[in-house]
C-alpha cells in the first residue's frame, strides 16, 4: 500500500500499519455522512404563491396558523393548508414545527373547532392538488420539500423550515 506523504504522521502509521484499511475508513466516511444526505432530501419549506403579499413569517407564526389563530404578521387573508401527499413530510412537520403528534395535533383542532367554531383547515393528498389549490387560494400557505418546489406553479419560498 502506498501512503499519501500529505497524511499526518498518526493516520499515516494507522493506515500503514492495518492492510485494507483505506476501504474501512472510506466506509466509516460514507456512514457518517449518510444522516446529513438524508436530511438534506427531507428538507421543508413553507412556500405560497409569487402574487401573496405575505412578508417573512417566523415559526411561530406558521405555528399560530396552523393552529387555526391568526398570525401576527399577516392580514388574515392566508389560510394554511396541510400536505398530506406525503406522510413522512407531514410527520416531521408536525414534530419540528407543531412540537405535536399526529394524534395531538388532531385533538387541538377538533377542540378548536368544536369550542370556538374555528374553520378547519384545508388538506391536500397530491402535489397536483396543492398546484391546483395554490392556483385557485394564491394568498394560502402549504409546506413542502424542497426538491418539490419546483413542481408548483409560481411557488415562491417564504422561509426554510428545517
Amino acid at each position: 500500500m502506498t501512503t499519501n506523504s500529505s497524511m499526518s504522521g498518526p493516520l499515516r502509521v494507522l493506515l500503514a500499519s492495518i492492510p485494507g484499511m483505506a476501504p474501512a475508513l472510506a466506509l466509516l466516511v460514507l456512514l457518517i455522512n449518510a444522516p446529513v444526505l438524508a436530511s438534506q432530501e427531507l428538507s421543508a419549506v413553507l412556500i405560497t404563491t409569487s402574487t401573496n403579499s405575505l412578508p417573512q413569517i417566523s415559526k411561530t407564526d406558521v405555528r399560530r396558523m396552523y393552529l387555526g389563530l391568526p398570525s401576527i404578521n399577516d392580514t388574515g387573508r392566508s389560510k394554511p393548508v396541510l400536505n398530506l401527499a406525503d406522510e413522512v413530510l407531514y410527520r416531521e412537520f408536525l414534530k419540528n414545527v407543531m412540537h405535536m403528534t399526529e394524534d395531538g395535533y388532531k385533538r387541538k383542532l377538533i377542540k378548536r373547532v368544536f369550542r370556538y367554531g374555528a374553520a378547519t383547515l384545508a388538506s391536500v393528498e397530491s402535489l397536483e392538488g396543492l398546484d391546483n389549490h395554490l392556483a385557485e387560494n394564491p394568498e394560502d400557505i402549504c409546506f413542502v420539500r424542497i426538491t418539490d418546489v419546483d413542481k408548483i406553479r409560481n411557488a415562491r419560498v417564504l422561509m426554510t423550515l428545517w
